[in-house]
């Protein structure tokens, strides 16, 4: 039978909780980019939320699509926009917004994590007046 110095042994051990340690750090650091990116992204559905309600005031009616994207008709509801995009690995992008009424529109969001009640991946919000 082979016999393994106890010097190897101990160093092989060692070697075996640094690559867990690792792993472990590597997998928590993931884990807590992704739920940030996440309560930024709902954050910013919020806020997007929020301009929407203030042109309705101001209006009387949601914006059409091709109004949302133009920075210079919607830039006075926001802070900043457009809402900057947050690169996610399993989104092609953060926010889809649909308007279904002049009264209703549907926010869709992508969040790398679970966020309150939502969960990782699309979600969506309808607003009905």
């Amino acid at each position: 039978m082979l016999q393994i110095p106890k010097k190897i042994k101990i160093l092989l051990t060692v070697l075996c909780l640094a690559v867990i340690l690792l792993l472990c750090l590597f997998f928590g650091w993931n884990s807590g980019r992704n739920i940030s990116q996440a309560s930024l992204i709902y954050s910013n559905a919020q806020q997007i939320a929020a301009g929407l309600e203030n042109f309705y005031k101001d209006q009387n009616r949601f914006p059409s699509a091709a109004e949302f994207a133009n920075n210079n008709f919607m830039g006075g509801y926001f802070n900043i926009f457009p809402v900057p995009e947050v690169v996610v690995k399993n989104c092609s992008g953060n926010f889809v917004y649909k308007r279904l009424s002049i009264a209703s529109y549907e926010l869709d969001f992508c969040l790398p994590a679970s966020v309150g009640a939502f969960h990782s991946g699309w979600n969506s919000a309808i607003i009905n007046k």
